[in-house]
């Protein structure tokens, strides 16, 4: 098992129904089959009732909230542009559109924060840019992406 950080650990730990793996199958240093499996990626988050993403969103979690706050969306160097990370977020897309469980009910929208030369990746998956956000991490200038689920 991989170390998960620790907002990581807090998100597994209480909203687990918001993480989805990317898994390959295993290969011994010789190329062959081996029992198990990689993960080469993940998306996680966790629900909020704001409408808009904030640092403290990445902190909380809100069961049977409206709002799915995506934290994480990451994939492996060698198997990035190859369609898996547009595979892996419309699974996730899916799996909130199309299920109301007890755990996380029937969402209304799911948020993230993009740095600017990823905007035409979500925008691609029907992601919208509601501008930069006011969330500051790190230098680089981030923006709030989101995408309206259909209500049933």
């Amino acid at each position: 098992m991989y170390n998960i950080f620790p907002p990581r650990r807090y998100r597994f730990t209480h909203a687990k129904q918001l993480f989805l793996g990317a898994f390959i199958s295993s290969r011994s240093s010789s190329g062959q089959m081996k029992e198990g499996r990689k993960l080469i990626g993940h998306v996680c988050g966790t629900q909020s009732p704001l409408t808009y993403y904030t640092k403290e969103s990445m902190s909380d979690h809100i069961p049977f909230s409206p709002s799915i706050c995506i934290h994480s969306v990451c994939l492996l160097e060698p198997y990035r542009k190859k369609g898996i990370g547009s595979r892996m977020m419309r699974e996730f897309i899916s799996r909130r559109s199309d299920v109301v469980n007890l755990i996380e009910g029937k969402p209304e929208r799911l948020l993230l924060l993009s740095h600017g030369d990823m905007r035409r990746f979500y925008e691609r998956l029907g992601f919208m840019c509601k501008g930069k956000s006011d969330v500051v991490l790190g230098r680089e200038v981030w923006y709030e992406m989101r995408l309206d689920l259909e209500r049933n």
